[in-house]
C-alpha cells in the first residue's frame, strides 16, 4: 500500500531513530489532543507540515491522507453543530423538522476536525519518513508485545490480498453478465454486496489457514528473532525532545503562559 511508502530516508528526519520518532510524535499527539484551543491545534498542524516539508513530504500527501477520515470524522463534524446546545446562529426547516446550528456546536466540530487532522498529519510524517519495516522493528526494540506487532504486520500485508480477491470476484460477476442496480440502496445491489462480503470472509479465512500452515512448515513458532538495538545518538534524543517541547510550548502559550513570560522581563 502506498500509505506505507517511505518518501526519503536520506533526510535528517528519515535518519532519526525509529523509536525516537514513535515516542516523540506519539507524545506530540497526546499533548496536543488535550488542547481545547483552535489556535494551538492549528499551530501544531503547521509545525508538522513544516517538519514534513523539511523531510521532503509535499503538502498534497498530507491532504490525501486527510481524505481517508472524511467518511468517519466528516459525518460527526457535520452533525455536531446541530446536536450540541448553545447560542443559535442559524435555523433550517426540513418539512416538520427544525434544525438549529449553535456556536458551541460549531466550535466542537472545528476542534474535532483539527484534532483528527493533527493525528493524521503526525502519523503520515512518521510513516513517510520511516517506512513500515523500520516502524515494526522500532516497536519490537521498545518491547511492545509481539502479538500486537504481529497483528499490525499481518493486517497491513494482507489488505492488498483482500483487495485482489475483491477485484477477482468483481471481474467474475461481470464475466457472467452482472449489472449493478440504480443506486447503492437498490435491493439487488444491496443483496449482491452482502453476499460478496460473506464470500470474502470465507475466502479470507481459507487463505489465512493456508498461510498459517505454510508458516508452520517453515519453522514459525509464534515469534521472530530478536532485533538488535543500535543505541541512540544525542542528535536523535535532542530532536525528539524538541518535538515534544514545541507541543508543550503551544499548550503553555495558549493557556496564557505568554503573560508570565512578559512579566519576567
Amino acid at each position: 500500500m502506498d500509505f506505507w511508502y517511505s518518501v526519503n530516508n536520506n533526510t535528517w528526519m528519515g535518519r532519526l531513530d525509529p523509536r525516537v520518532k514513535i515516542v516523540s510524535l506519539a507524545g506530540f499527539i497526546f499533548i496536543m489532543m488535550s488542547s481545547d484551543s483552535i489556535a494551538a491545534l492549528l499551530g501544531g498542524m503547521t509545525f508538522i507540515v513544516l517538519l514534513g516539508a523539511l523531510a521532503g513530504i509535499s503538502f498534497t500527501m498530507f491532504l490525501k491522507r486527510l481524505l481517508w477520515i472524511l467518511p468517519f470524522g466528516g459525518v460527526m463534524a457535520v452533525i455536531l453543530p446541530f446536536v450540541v446546545p448553545g447560542a443559535a446562529i442559524a435555523q433550517f426547516h426540513l418539512g416538520t423538522l427544525e434544525l438549529t446550528m449553535s456556536v458551541e456546536g460549531m466550535t466542537r466540530a472545528a476542534l474535532l476536525t483539527l484534532r483528527m487532522g493533527l493525528g493524521i498529519f503526525a502519523v503520515t510524517l512518521l510513516i513517510a519518513t520511516t517506512g513500515f519495516g523500520r516502524i515494526m522493528s522500532g516497536l519490537r526494540q521498545m518491547h511492545v508485545p509481539y502479538v500486537f506487532v504481529a497483528i499490525i504486520e499481518f493486517t497491513v500485508r494482507y489488505i492488498n490480498v483482500l483487495l485482489d480477491e475483491l477485484k477477482t470476484m468483481s471481474l467474475a460477476r461481470k464475466a457472467r453478465g452482472f449489472e449493478s442496480g440504480r443506486s447503492f440502496l437498490h435491493r439487488r445491489t444491496f443483496a449482491t454486496l452482502g453476499s460478496q462480503v460473506g464470500v470474502l470472509f470465507m475466502r479470507a479465512g481459507s487463505r489465512g489457514e493456508r498461510v498459517y500452515q505454510a508458516m508452520l512448515s517453515r519453522g514459525y513458532c509464534g515469534e521472530t528473532g530478536a532485533v538488535l538495538s543500535n543505541g541512540f545518538r544525542l542528535l536523535d534524543i535532542g530532536l525528539g525532545l524538541g518535538i515534544l517541547a514545541v507541543a508543550m510550548f503551544l499548550q503553555v502559550y495558549d493557556a496564557g503562559g505568554w503573560q508570565w513570560l512578559i512579566s519576567l522581563k
